[in-house]
Protein backbone atom coordinates (compact mmCIF):
# COMPACT_ATOMS: atom_id res chain seq x y z
CA UNK A 1 0.00 0.00 0.00
CA UNK A 2 3.06 2.23 0.56
CA UNK A 3 4.22 1.70 -2.58
CA UNK A 4 1.24 2.97 -4.28
CA UNK A 5 0.03 -0.37 -6.04
CA UNK A 6 -3.56 -0.37 -7.22
CA UNK A 7 -3.79 -3.34 -9.55
CA UNK A 8 -3.57 -6.67 -7.66
CA UNK A 9 -3.27 -9.84 -10.43
CA UNK A 10 -4.55 -12.78 -8.47
CA UNK A 11 -3.47 -16.49 -9.89
CA UNK A 12 -6.13 -19.55 -8.99
CA UNK A 13 -6.00 -23.28 -10.24
CA UNK A 14 -9.38 -23.40 -10.15
CA UNK A 15 -12.48 -21.09 -8.80
CA UNK A 16 -15.55 -23.48 -7.67
CA UNK A 17 -17.61 -20.79 -5.00
CA UNK A 18 -15.70 -18.00 -5.28
CA UNK A 19 -16.24 -17.03 -1.51
CA UNK A 20 -12.74 -17.31 -0.54
CA UNK A 21 -11.58 -15.16 -3.32
CA UNK A 22 -14.56 -12.49 -2.60
CA UNK A 23 -14.19 -12.46 1.21
CA UNK A 24 -9.76 -11.63 0.51
CA UNK A 25 -10.81 -8.87 -1.54
CA UNK A 26 -13.37 -7.73 0.48
CA UNK A 27 -10.90 -7.18 3.48
CA UNK A 28 -8.26 -5.68 1.07
CA UNK A 29 -10.13 -2.99 -0.14
CA UNK A 30 -12.05 -2.37 3.58
CA UNK A 31 -8.15 -2.19 4.51
CA UNK A 32 -7.00 0.29 1.73
CA UNK A 33 -10.24 2.44 2.48
CA UNK A 34 -9.44 2.79 6.31
CA UNK A 35 -6.08 4.04 5.30
CA UNK A 36 -7.67 6.99 3.01
CA UNK A 37 -6.41 5.28 -0.53
CA UNK A 38 -8.23 4.06 -3.25
CA UNK A 39 -9.15 1.04 -3.54
CA UNK A 40 -7.69 -1.41 -5.84
CA UNK A 41 -8.85 -2.94 -9.18
CA UNK A 42 -8.01 -6.83 -9.16
CA UNK A 43 -8.01 -9.50 -11.77
CA UNK A 44 -8.33 -13.34 -11.13
CA UNK A 45 -6.47 -15.23 -13.66
CA UNK A 46 -7.83 -19.19 -13.27
CA UNK A 47 -8.11 -21.70 -15.44
CA UNK A 48 -11.27 -22.82 -14.63
CA UNK A 49 -14.22 -21.18 -12.68
CA UNK A 50 -17.79 -22.06 -12.54
CA UNK A 51 -20.71 -19.11 -13.40
CA UNK A 52 -21.35 -18.95 -9.91
CA UNK A 53 -18.02 -18.15 -9.10
CA UNK A 54 -17.74 -15.61 -11.94
CA UNK A 55 -20.71 -13.93 -11.04
CA UNK A 56 -19.58 -13.57 -7.17
CA UNK A 57 -16.57 -11.98 -8.31
CA UNK A 58 -18.42 -9.86 -10.69
CA UNK A 59 -20.08 -8.62 -8.09
CA UNK A 60 -17.70 -7.24 -6.35
CA UNK A 61 -15.85 -5.56 -9.70
CA UNK A 62 -13.25 -7.73 -10.23
CA UNK A 63 -12.08 -8.78 -13.79
CA UNK A 64 -12.35 -12.65 -14.21
CA UNK A 65 -9.95 -14.39 -17.37
CA UNK A 66 -10.78 -17.79 -17.42
CA UNK A 67 -10.11 -20.38 -19.80
CA UNK A 68 -13.26 -22.99 -18.95
CA UNK A 69 -16.58 -22.62 -16.69
CA UNK A 70 -16.88 -25.88 -15.15
CA UNK A 71 -20.19 -27.22 -14.40
CA UNK A 72 -21.61 -28.43 -10.76
CA UNK A 73 -21.59 -31.81 -9.64
CA UNK A 74 -25.33 -31.96 -9.80
CA UNK A 75 -25.56 -30.46 -13.03
CA UNK A 76 -23.49 -33.43 -14.47
CA UNK A 77 -25.09 -36.02 -12.49
CA UNK A 78 -28.60 -34.99 -13.16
Amino acid sequence: MEKGIGNFVIFDDASYSGSQLQKTIREVCVFYEKNGKPVPRFTIVTPYITSSAASLLSDVGVTVLSEKTLPYVHDVLS
